[in-house]
């Protein structure tokens, strides 16, 4: 091997040019020699410090440099040139191991120089070619055959570096050894499935491996007649008893005959139906005039099914039930076509209420409008209802009344909840005073000692009021008036008002704010300036309060 002693860089990329030009036949002989990497070895320098190059690929585009010493080389500096299709690569490490990304496929040289502590260098140039992963694939190629027959087995490749060599085998031992033929003609005779395998190899000894299963069979499988009888014949020839599904249909044959099965058939505990063609049926069926309903595992339904629409009831032998169902903790109504029913139905004459979950409802319940009573046998309560709390109304058609009702003449109040009231209350508009038994009470009513007045129509009355032959005066709270004087008028101790003198001659201070009825009033005894004038002259100058003596 020839040494060069290379001082720097630029003394490198001489060499480079020197190897270049006059160093082919070298690079080509030693490429011979060094078929699997493709690899042109020169060491140069005066120091044979390094020994071996390593360059191992990583992956798709990725290479490991390491750098393999001597054990006279005394340093840790490492410098790695790459040239490279489309790329440049210059890397100073001290380290002798290093992983480098190639950008593009081709043949790359890489120059590699160590230096000792003493500044002494050894150099090394290399060459690694970079191909694409080998691609391969089987194609034109059967999944499955009869024993004997000759199936012909097809390779594509494409990638990796030069021409590709096939070799053809199984587990059990090579069919073919390596050769340029992407082909195999052969075949199999044991019957169950086969995997062929396929070595792919370029020229830089890369391997690539693929395979392809294949399924060996005795015979076709295929349906069977005899005696207008079907049967299900598998690969040897034999008859496929039991369950079978072919294409996503399920059948039934005869667990001693093979034979197919149509029709309601008990099997291992279920029933099921098989069309005339075999087909094992979901859904519902219409059997004899009768329909039943099949899951989707095909087994026949007895008791509550949701069809995906509604629900239905099924007896024992899978027909729909109609009409009142009682289930030992609920009733339920199915219709004439056998659907549950929910919310209002009519039954001879009577309305009965379903919940969401069908069941019949009583007691009270809400329809989403209103709220009715139910009796025990579901029908609706009308007129008079006490729960043991409170008393209710429930009209003419069942729904609870709320606000005032009129029922025989008399009216009732009932609450926001349908309660009935006693007691005040309060409409809204005017103040009420209900009776025990919920009429209104009407006329004089004494409470706590207080007396009220309540309407003809029950309201209570407040202000001046005229009852009888009198007048009254109740204030805001309905409370009549009692021993005063409010506006002129003179009220007794039982609430009866009379006016005072109304527009009359009164007597005023100039200071003071009262006016008298009598010039002779002890208020007035040490005024010194009484002036009289009319009531309403007094009201006007600001006199509006009557005397406490003078005016009782």
């Amino acid at each position: 091997m020839k040494r060069i002693f290379i001082t720097s860089l630029t003394s490198l990329i001489i060499v480079s040019l020197i190897l270049t030009t006059g160093t082919i036949s070298v690079q080509a002989a030693e490429k011979n020699e060094n078929k699997i990497n493709q690899n042109l070895s020169i060491k140069n320098g005066n120091a044979d410090f390094i020994s071996s190059v390593d360059i191992e690929r990583l992956d798709n585009s990725k290479i490991a440099i390491k750098i393999n010493t001597n054990s006279n080389y005394n340093g840790n500096s490492y410098n790695i040139s790459v040239r490279g299709p489309g790329s440049i690569n210059n890397i100073s490490t001290n380290v002798p191991y290093h992983e480098l990304d190639l950008t593009n496929y081709g043949t790359y040289n890489i120059y590699i120089t160590v230096t000792d502590i003493y500044g002494i260098s050894d150099s090394y140039f290399k060459n690694y070619h970079y191909s694409s992963p080998i691609q391969a694939r089987f194609f034109e190629t059967v999944d499955k055959a009869t024993i004997g027959d000759e199936i012909k087995f097809n390779v594509i490749s494409s990638g990796g570096n030069g021409s590709h060599k096939y070799k053809f085998y199984t587990k059990d031992g090579v069919i073919k050894e390596y050769s340029y033929n992407s082909s195999l003609v052969t075949k199999f005779n044991e019957y169950g499935e086969k995997e062929l395998f396929c070595d792919i190899k370029d020229e830089d000894d890369t391997v690539k491996t693929i395979s392809h299963k294949i399924k060996v069979i005795a015979n076709e499988p295929a349906w069977k007649n005899e005696n207008n009888k079907w049967y299900y014949v598998n690969d040897k020839g034999e008859f496929i008893k039991g369950w079978l599904n072919l294409n996503n249909v399920w059948y039934y044959l005869d667990g001693e005959t093979g034979e197919m099965k149509t029709g309601l058939q008990d099997i291992g505990g279920y029933r099921y139906y098989f069309d005339e063609s075999g087909y094992m049926k979901t859904g519902w069926i219409n059997y004899n005039g009768e329909y039943r309903f099949f899951g989707s595992d095909g087994a026949m339904r007895t008791g509550w099914v949701n069809d995906g629409w509604t629900d239905y009831y099924l007896k024992s032998d899978g027909t729909i039930y109609k009409g009142w169902l009682d289930d030992g903790l609920n009733k339920y109504y199915m219709d004439e076509n056998g659907q549950m029913r929910k919310g209002w139905i009519n039954y001879n004459g009577e309305y009965y209420f379903f919940g969401p979950d069908g069941a019949m409802r009583t007691g009270w319940i809400n329809d989403g409008w209103t709220d009715y009573y139910l009796k025990p046998d579901g029908t609706i309560f009308k007129g008079w209802l006490d729960d043991g709390l409170n008393k209710y109304y429930m009209d003419e058609n069942g729904q609870m009344r709320k606000g005032w009702v009129k029922h025989n003449g008399e009216y009732y109040f009932f609450g926001p909840d349908g309660a009935m009231r006693t007691g005040w209350i309060n409409d809204g508009y005017a103040y009420y005073f209900l009776n025990n038994n919920g009429t209104v009470k009407k006329g004089w009513f004494d409470e706590n000692g207080i007396r009220y007045y309540l309407g003809s129509d029950g309201a209570m009355r407040t202000g001046w009021q005229v009852i009888g032959d009198n007048w009254y005066h109740f204030n805001n709270s309905g409370a009549m008036s009692r021993s005063t004087s409010i506006d002129g008028w003179k009220i007794d101790k039982e609430g009866i008002a009379t006016p005072i003198k109304i527009n009359s001659t009164v007597y005023v201070t100039p200071n003071g704010t009262s006016y008298h009825y009598s010039r002779d009033c002890t208020t007035l005894k040490r005024s010194h300036q009484i002036l009289s004038m009319s009531l309403d002259e007094a009201k006007a100058s600001g006199k509006n309060d009557p005397c406490n003596v003078c005016v009782k």
